[in-house]
C-alpha cells in the first residue's frame, strides 16, 4: 500500500442495493494480489433511497428520469463533498444513464465517463460473477483498471484524431501518410455486398491518426459518395496502395474485411495481426467483440458502438442525418483496433505465453489459408433441386398443419404464434409452467423448444401435442433456413472461422457478403441440392468415431482401445452391451434398415451413439435427456424391457438417462479415473491444458469442483483432437500436399472434409486419404483414425461409399437414379 491509498471510492450501487454476500465477494477480489487495494476504501452509496422515483423504464432497461436529474445531482454532490472520493464506480444502469446517454451496464462495462472532473468507471451487475464462468475474470480485469485510475498509473493512450477524406487532396494526404506507417489498422463498413467506407489508423513519427475513405452516400440517387467517377477511381487506387504497403496490418476479425478487399481487387499485404484471433488464442472462452476487447485493454474508453447502428439496420433518413457520425464510428473502430493490437502483441509475446503464440500462428494460418479459400470458392447450387425441396417441404407443412388443426379443433391455429401455442399448452391442456433456473429470458409461460421438451414429460397428451407442433414447424424452418437464403452466381457460400469455437474445430456461419448459411447445420436430406461443378466430382472423407479414438487413447482404457481397433462397428458393439443383442443380429438389422436398429432418433444404434458421446464428455442424466429427446429415451427404456414408460415422470426419465451413462463408465472403468487426473492436471497447471497437436487452452472456473469445466476438459481431448487432426490435414493439403488445380476444397463439416476434383481422378482421393490416415502418437501408441470415403455428383444423399476401385460407373449410375427422382417434379 502507498500513502496515496487513503482516498475513498464511491460505489454507486443498484436500485435494490448490494447484498452482504456480494459485498464480501467484492472485498475478496480487491484483496487479490493482482489488485491489492484496501476494500475499506469503498463507500457503498444507494442514491435510489434518496431519490426513490429516479428510475423510469426505457425499453427493457431502466433510465434516469429527466425530472429527477437535478435531485440526483444534488445528493451526489453532497456525498462527493463529504467523502472527497478519488473516483466513482457506477454499478447502476439508472445512474449510467445519468452520466451518459447509455442504459446498459453490460455493453458499457469497462467504460470511463467523467462527472465534474471525477472519473466514473462502469462495472457490470454483480450477478455476472455467478452467471458466466468468465465472470470473475471480467471483474478482476475491471478492478485492475480501477486501481490504475486510482493510482494514476494508466496505460499510455494517444488522443483520438481523425479525418474524412472527402476530397482528392485529403485522399492523397491519407495515402502518403499511411504508407509510411510501420503498423496500421484497417476496418470496413459494408452494406450488402459492397464497401461503404474503408478506415485506417496509422502511426507516423510518434503520432497516431485515423482516416476514413468514403464510398457511399444514401442521399444521392445512385448511392455514390463521389460525384466524379475519376475521383472515386482515385479513392480506390489509394485503398489498393495502402493495403499493399509494407506496414503490418492489424484487423479485428479480419477474415470479413479480407473477403471484401479481395472482391474489390484491393487485397491486404502483411495482414499479420488480428485482435479477435489474438484474444481467442489466449482466452478462448471469453467474448471477443471489439468493444469487449477494448474494455479490457484500453483504460480510457467509452462504449461507442451506438454511434452508428450501421447501414445494415438504420433507415435511409437516419443514415443521411448521421452520415458523418457513421464515418467517425468507422474511424473509432480503427483507432481502438490499433491500440488493442499493439497491446495484445506485446502481451502475447511474453515468454510465459509462447503456447498462445503457437495457437495464434496456427489460427491465422488457417484463416488466411484454407478458410479464406473455401469462403471465396463456394460450391454449385442446382436450382431445380432447390425448387423440388421447397415444394416437398411446403406440401409436408400443409399436411402437418392440417393434422395439427384437427387435433386442436382450431381451424386457424398457428404453430408459429407464441400466444396461441402458450394458450394451448398452459390454458387448454393445463400444463404447469416449470422453473427454468438460469433461463430468465424464457418467462413463466415459455414456448421455447427446450422448455416444451421438459413439459412433454408431465403427461403423454402434452407429449403428443408438443410433437405435433414441432413437426408442423419443422418444414417451414427448413424452407427459411436453407431454401430462402441468398445465393451468389448460383453458388452456395459459407464462412469458416478457425476462432469460432473453444476447441481447434472450425465454426461455420453465413458468408461475409450476407449470403449463405452455416454449412455444418444443413441436414443431410437437404444437401443433395448442392452439386459438383461441370467435369468435377464431389468427395467427402469422414473420420469414423474420431472423438472416441482420442478419448480412448488419452485415457489408455485398454478395452475401449481394443473395441475401437477390433474392425467391428463400435456403436454396434455398444448396442450389444446395452441391449444384450448379439452383434451379428445388430449388423443384420442395420443392413436391412430395420427401424428398431437403424431409425433416427429411436433406433438402438443411434441411441447408443448419444449415450457414448454423452458419457465420454461427462454429461449427466438431465443433459443427456435434453439432447436425446423423450422419444429416444423412451425407445431405449422400452428396448430394455420397461413396460410403463408412458407413465414416467421427468425425474424417472432423467434417472434412467443417468443409469445409461453409468453403464458406459462400467464398461470402460479407466475413464472415470482419467477424468479425475485431467481435472487435477489442469488445476495444477493454472487452469491450462495442452492436448494433441500442441493446442493449449485456459479454462475459466474450478476444474476440481465445477462440473461444466470438467465436461469441457473432456471435450478438449475428444473434439479438440478431432479438430486438430482435421486442421493438420487441411494445412497439409493447402500448403504442400496437393496441387490446387487437382483439388478444390469446398467446406469442412464436423468430422469430414468435402472437396471436388476431376471426374475419374482417384489418385487425388488416395492422396487425401493417405494424409488423413497419418498416425499421431498418444501416450506411446500410434493412432490412425479410420476414414470413410464417399463420392458422387451431389452432396448428402448424392454420395455413395467408394470401394477403392478406379471406376466412375457406380457414381454415374447413382447420379442417374437421383436425377430420375427429381425428374418427377419437372412441373414445378
Amino acid at each position: 500500500m502507498t500513502e496515496l491509498d487513503t482516498q475513498r471510492i464511491l460505489w454507486l450501487g443498484p436500485k435494490y442495493g448490494l447484498t452482504d454476500a456480494y459485498k464480501y465477494k467484492i472485498k475478496e477480489l480487491f484483496q487479490l494480489r493482482s489488485i491489492n487495494l484496501n476494500p475499506n476504501l469503498l463507500m457503498y452509496i444507494n442514491l435510489h433511497v434518496k431519490v426513490p422515483e429516479m428510475a423510469v423504464k426505457k425499453g427493457r432497461n431502466w433510465a434516469c428520469s429527466y425530472d429527477k436529474k437535478h435531485e440526483v445531482e444534488k445528493y451526489l454532490d453532497k456525498y462527493i463533498e463529504i467523502f472527497k472520493p478519488k473516483l466513482l464506480v457506477c454499478n447502476c444502469e439508472v445512474l449510467l444513464n445519468f452520466f451518459s446517454d447509455q442504459v446498459s451496464l453490460h455493453l458499457c462495462r469497462g467504460s470511463v465517463y467523467f462527472y465534474k472532473g471525477l472519473p466514473v468507471l462502469v462495472i457490470d451487475k454483480i450477478d455476472v460473477i455467478n452467471q458466466v464462468r468468465h465472470g470473475v475474470w471480467i471483474f478482476v480485469n475491471d478492478f485492475q483498471k480501477l486501481v490504475r485510475w486510482y493510482r494514476g498509473e494508466l496505460r499510455y493512450q494517444p488522443k483520438f484524431t481523425w479525418s474524412l477524406c472527402d476530397t482528392v487532396e485529403k485522399i492523397e494526404q491519407a495515402e502518403a501518410w499511411l504508407c509510411q506507417s510501420q503498423f496500421l489498422s484497417s476496418d470496413t463498413e459494408t452494406h450488402g455486398s459492397f464497401i461503404t467506407c474503408a478506415g485506417y489508423t496509422g502511426n507516423v513519427d510518434g503520432k497516431i491518426h485515423s482516416w476514413v475513405i468514403p464510398f457511399f452516400d444514401p442521399s444521392k440517387s445512385d448511392g455514390a459518395f463521389w460525384h466524379n467517377q475519376l475521383h472515386e477511381q482515385r479513392a480506390w487506387q489509394a485503398v489498393r496502395k495502402i493495403n499493399d504497403s509494407s506496414g503490418i496490418k492489424i484487423l479485428q476479425n479480419g477474415g470479413y474485411d479480407a473477403a471484401y478487399f479481395i472482391k474489390t481487387h484491393t487485397p491486404l499485404r502483411n495482414y499479420l495481426l488480428d485482435t479477435y484471433h489474438l484474444f481467442h488464442s489466449i482466452w478462448s472462452e471469453s467474448p471477443k467483440s471489439l468493444n469487449f476487447i477494448t474494455s479490457i485493454v484500453v483504460d480510457n474508453c467509452q462504449y461507442w458502438k451506438d454511434d452508428s447502428k450501421g447501414i445494415k439496420t438504420a433507415s435511409l433518413a437516419t443514415i443521411v442525418r448521421e452520415l458523418k457520425r457513421y464515418f467517425r464510428y468507422n474511424a473509432l473502430d480503427c483507432y481502438y483496433t490499433f491500440l488493442d493490437g499493439i497491446w495484445l502483441t506485446a502481451y502475447i509475446t511474453q515468454p510465459q505465453l509462447q503456447w498462445a503464440v503457437s495457437n495464434y500462428a496456427r489460427e491465422m494460418r488457417h484463416l488466411l489459408g484454407v478458410c479464406l479459400k473455401m469462403d471465396m470458392r463456394g460450391f454449385k447450387l442446382d436450382w431445380g433441386r432447390l425448387k423440388v425441396k421447397r415444394h416437398q417441404l411446403n406440401a409436408e407443412y400443409d399436411e402437418k398443419l392440417k393434422a395439427l388443426r384437427v387435433m386442436t379443433a382450431e381451424p386457424n391455429f398457428n404453430p408459429f404464434s407464441n400466444d396461441q401455442v402458450a394458450s394451448l399448452i398452459y390454458d387448454v391442456l393445463g400444463a404447469q409452467p416449470i422453473k427454468t433456473r438460469g433461463r430468465k429470458k424464457y418467462g413463466k409461460r415459455s414456448v421455447d423448444k427446450n422448455v416444451l421438451r421438459l413439459i412433454a414429460s408431465q403427461h403423454p397428451i402434452f407429449d403428443i401435442f408438443i410433437d405435433a407442433i414441432h413437426d408442423a414447424k419443422s418444414p417451414r424452418h427448413d424452407i427459411s433456413n436453407y431454401c430462402n437464403i441468398y445465393f451468389l452466381n448460383s453458388r452456395f457460400y459459407n464462412r469458416m472461422n478457425p476462432g469460432g469455437t473453444e476447441t481447434p474445430r472450425f465454426a461455420s456461419s453465413s458468408h461475409q457478403f450476407w449470403i449463405g448459411t452455416n454449412a455444418q447445420n444443413i441436414p443431410k436430406y437437404m444437401r443433395d441440392m448442392f452439386v459438383a461443378d461441370k467435369g468435377k466430382m464431389l468427395w467427402e472423407l469422414d473420420y469414423k468415431s474420431s472423438d472416441a479414438y482420442f478419448v480412448a487413447y488419452h485415457s489408455e482404457d485398454k478395452k475401449y482401445i481394443s473395441n475401437l481397433n477390433s474392425g467391428k462397428d463400435v456403436h454396434c458393439l455398444h448396442v450389444e452391451f446395452f441391449f444384450k443383442i448379439a452383434y451379428n443380429i445388430v449388423m443384420a438389422g442395420l443392413k436391412n434398415k430395420e427401424k428398431f436398429f437403424a431409425a433416427e432418433p429411436t433406433g438402438v444404434r443411434h441411441i447408443t451413439k448419444r449415450i457414448t458421446h454423452g458419457a465420454a464428455y461427462q454429461m449427466r442424466g438431465f443433459t443427456l435427456y435434453m439432447q436425446m429427446g423423450k422419444k429416444a429415451v423412451i425407445a431405449a427404456a422400452t428396448a430394455l424391457g420397461h413396460k410403463d414408460t408412458h407413465t414416467w415422470t421427468e425425474r424417472q426419465i432423467v434417472n434412467f438417462c443417468q443409469f445409461l451413462l453409468d453403464g458406459f463408465l462400467k464398461l470402460y472403468p479407466e475413464l472415470p479415473l482419467w477424468y479425475k487426473s485431467c481435472n487435477k492436471e489442469c488445476a495444477e497447471n493454472g487452469n491450462k491444458l495442452t492436448i494433441t497437436f500442441d493446442h493449449t487452452r485456459i479454462f475459466f472456473g474450478n476444474p476440481l469442483e465445477d462440473h461444466a469445466v470438467q465436461r469441457d476438459i473432456s471435450a478438449q481431448y475428444g473434439q479438440g483432437g478431432t479438430g486438430g487432426n482435421i486442421n493438420r490435414t487441411l494445412r497439409k493439403i493447402h500448403d504442400t500436399g496437393i496441387d490446387p488445380n487437382e483439388l478444390h476444397l469446398l467446406t469442412q463439416t464436423h468430422d469430414s472434409i468435402l472437396f471436388q476434383s476431376d471426374i475419374g481422378n482417384f489418385d487425388t482421393v488416395r492422396k487425401v486419404l493417405t494424409i488423413m490416415e497419418e498416425p499421431v502418437t498418444i501416450n506411446g501408441r500410434d493412432l490412425s483414425v479410420p476414414v470413410a470415403v464417399t463420392g458422387g455428383f451431389s452432396w448428402g444423399k448424392g454420395l455413395i461409399p467408394w470401394d477403392g476401385k478406379d471406376s466412375v460407373t457406380p457414381f454415374v449410375r447413382h447420379n442417374m437414379e437421383m436425377d430420375a427422382k427429381y425428374a418427377r417434379y419437372e412441373f414445378i
